[in-house]
C-alpha cells in the first residue's frame, strides 16, 4: 500500500511540474506576441507622426486604422512626457505593460499632445504649423 501512495505522490509531482512548465511556455509566447504587435503599432504611429510633421513647413492630416486590441487586450497610445518617444500601454491584469519607440522628428520644437485608445478604431494625426503641434485624436 505504501508503494502505491509513494507512486501517486511521484506521479502528482511530475504532473504538476509539467503543467507549470506548459503554463509558463504559453505565458511567454503571449508576452512575446503582445510585445511584437505593440512595437509594430508604436513604430507605425511614430512614422505617421514624423510624416505629418515633416520638416515643419506644411500642415497635414493623416488617418490610421488601429487594430481593435493587442492579443485580446485593450491599449492606449500617447506621447512620453518629454515628447521624444511614443508609448503604447497594453492593459494587463495586475500591471499594464508599456512599449515605446522613439519619435525622430525632423523639425525642432514640435510638441505632441493627445492620445488614442484601441476602441476608437482609427487614429487622426494633425500637424499645425502655427502652433508647431502634432495632435493625436
Amino acid at each position: 500500500m505504501a508503494e502505491y501512495i509513494l507512486l501517486l505522490g511521484v506521479s502528482l509531482t511530475v504532473f504538476l511540474a509539467l503543467f507549470a512548465a506548459f503554463s509558463m511556455a504559453a505565458a511567454t509566447a503571449e508576452n512575446d506576441a503582445t510585445a511584437i504587435v505593440a512595437k509594430n503599432i508604436a513604430s507605425a504611429v511614430s512614422a505617421a507622426i514624423c510624416g505629418a510633421a515633416g520638416d515643419g513647413t506644411a500642415s497635414a492630416h493623416i488617418t490610421l486604422e488601429l487594430p481593435p486590441d493587442i492579443c485580446g487586450k485593450p491599449y492606449v497610445i500617447y506621447p512620453s512626457a518629454d515628447g521624444r518617444h511614443l508609448i503604447v500601454m497594453v492593459s494587463r491584469t495586475g500591471q499594464p505593460q508599456k512599449y515605446e519607440t522613439p519619435l525622430e522628428l525632423r523639425a525642432d520644437g514640435v510638441r505632441i499632445e493627445g492620445f488614442a485608445a484601441s476602441d476608437q478604431g482609427e487614429l487622426r494625426i494633425s500637424y499645425d504649423t502655427g502652433a508647431r503641434m502634432v495632435t493625436l485624436s
